[in-house]
């Protein structure tokens, strides 16, 4: 099938898409469009307008009419023709998800295979297909102090006629702010006068020798000593946990280090996550990477959350290695378990 007719196909896809709620794939399935409303983010300072994000039905399949109108007018072709053109479409997106387990739609979504051989779908997280949305952008939000109830508390001045009393001068009180800074600074004039009498005329020698001058031009100063440290030996209970097909476990304790565990060894051995990890999915919903973990594990595949990627994306990995020639070895091997995977170098290792 001819390149420009799909890269048309998959145009009159998302073009339909934003005038109909729904439409069908002749012999493939069907795209639904389901509404989620105006919300706010995780972080609960955003708001978001409203959106339209695409679902996939296996089960609609019959012809609906709206593809074929639209490609007879783009292509300038009958019915016929036009619906040929689709169900060959559909026979070639099959044919990409037999063959390598998943397939990418620009504007729409990828589909892939799961380890039962479903079809699954996932919609691209950036795309919003409501029409009264467009242009808008998330608002930012931001919290109002509370009001201070002293500074809107009325106040009453009450104005009273003091008489002035003998003595009281007002051009005195700047005298005495400025006697106030010139007594400390003239005392402290005179201590370090004082110092620097005491170190001419005195001898110093030892800690306060290294404290204030050197002996032929070299710094003086006293080493200190540290009792050798003690190590003490604890013993921990054995901890149940679940090997991969190489017999080991890993135990995660925190974003950097793991424990990994081999099967019959002695201690476990603290190690650093490499560069390169493999990545075998990437979601938008937190509870398609879940599921994805959960098949894997029954498979002794050890797999984990990696985080999210530049896109947002929920990311499961299947290991991470330093060298990338140790992580294509690993691909290869998950390929012999017809399991879809690539290499992605992390940032910042």
């Amino acid at each position: 099938m001819a390149m420009g007719i799909q890269n048309t196909i998959i145009r009159g896809i998302r073009e339909s898409l934003h005038r109909h709620d729904y439409l069908v794939l002749p012999d493939f399935g069907g795209f639904v469009l389901k509404t989620r409303y105006a919300h706010y983010g995780a972080a609960g300072n955003s708001l978001f307008p409203p959106a339209k994000t695409i679902s996939f039905n296996l089960q609609l399949k019959q012809d609906d009419g709206i593809l074929v109108n639209w490609l007879t007018k783009e292509l300038n072709c009958d019915t016929k023709e036009a619906l040929r053109q689709l169900k060959d479409f559909s026979s070639f997106c099959q044919g990409v998800l037999s063959a390598r387990r998943r397939i990418s739609l620009e504007g729409i979504g990828f589909f892939f295979l799961d380890f039962e051989n479903n079809i699954c779908f996932e919609p691209q997280a950036d795309v919003n297909y409501h029409r009264g949305s467009f242009g808008l952008e998330p608002v930012q939000l931001k919290s109002l102090l509370p009001p201070d109830p002293l500074q809107d508390r009325p106040r009453n001045f009450v104005f009273e006629d003091r008489p002035a009393t003998a003595g009281s001068d007002q051009s005195q009180r700047p005298r005495l702010s400025v006697r106030r800074v010139l007594v400390p600074a003239i005392l402290l004039l005179v201590l370090f006068a004082l110092t620097g009498v005491l170190l001419n005329e005195r001898k110093i020698s030892g800690q306060l020798q290294a404290a204030f001058a050197s002996v032929n031009g070299t710094e003086l100063y006293a080493p200190q000593k540290y009792s050798p440290l003690q190590l003490e030996v604890t013993s921990e209970g054995s901890a149940a946990y679940v090997a991969d097909a190489n017999g080991i476990a890993v135990f995660h304790f925190s974003d950097r280090r793991q424990f990994s565990v081999k099967a019959g060894e002695a201690s476990p051995a603290v190690t650093k996550l490499g560069r390169y990890e493999i990545v075998v999915g990437c979601f938008s919903q937190l509870e398609n990477a879940k599921k994805l973990i959960r098949q894997l594990n029954k498979k002794a595949i050890h797999s984990e959350l990696s985080g999210k990627n530049e896109k947002g994306l929920f990311l499961v990995q299947a290991g991470r290695f330093d060298e990338r020639s140790q992580a294509l070895t690993q691909i290869g091997q998950l390929h012999d378990k017809q399991l879809s995977a690539w290499v992605r170098e992390v940032k910042g290792n």
